[in-house]
């Protein structure tokens, strides 16, 4: 890499065919963790750790009025939460506050992460935002920011899909 300072870099590099590097465009910060590191288990704790310790760090109260805020289209104002892109935050403000209701529950988010756990953008495209396990069951969060017609038309399909191909997956009987 060329690098400016450390952490930092000046351009998007290839990293291998068809993938490259994530920058942040206000600071220009490598911030794509999941291309350094392909350990799925290695990526799963570190969600995990980061979830258990914002639910724990942040009332839920906050969670709730920062879901609130990311709904009307709000900026952050939390030195953490103000960095991540609307949608990402609202996939991430979803998953602590599943941590923090559900006891118990292993809540699965699919978006890619940064060396501490915090999302870097949403969930790609063929996978579910959230994945929830509990000892029963496994269940699916679709999250979106959109309203009206555009949702019904751009989630309803994938949604669908999601639902087949988790129960395929899972043993845990009929997914939802």
């Amino acid at each position: 890499f060329k690098m400016d300072t450390i952490g930092k870099v000046s351009d998007v590099y290839e990293v291998e065919e068809g993938s490259k590097l994530e920058l942040d465009n206000k600071t220009k910060i490598f911030t794509t963790f999941d291309y350094l590191l392909e350990d799925e288990d290695t990526i799963f704790d570190i969600k995990q750790a980061a979830l258990g310790r914002l639910a724990s760090e942040y009332a839920i109260e906050t969670i709730y009025k920062e879901l609130e805020n990311v709904s009307s289209k709000k900026e952050s104002k939390d030195e953490l939460l103000k960095f991540i892109p609307a949608p990402a935050r609202y996939e991430f403000l979803i998953s602590i506050a599943l941590v923090q209701n559900f006891p118990g529950l292993v809540v699965k988010p699919n978006y890619p992460i940064d060396d501490e756990g915090i999302p870097t953008s949403t969930a790609s495209g063929g996978m579910g935002d959230i994945e929830c396990e509990d000892c029963s069951s496994y269940e699916l969060v679709e999250v979106t920011l959109m309203q009206g017609r555009n949702q019904v038309s751009a989630e309803m399909l994938p949604i669908t899909r999601h639902l087949i191909e988790l129960e395929q997956y899972t043993t845990k009987g009929k997914a939802v």
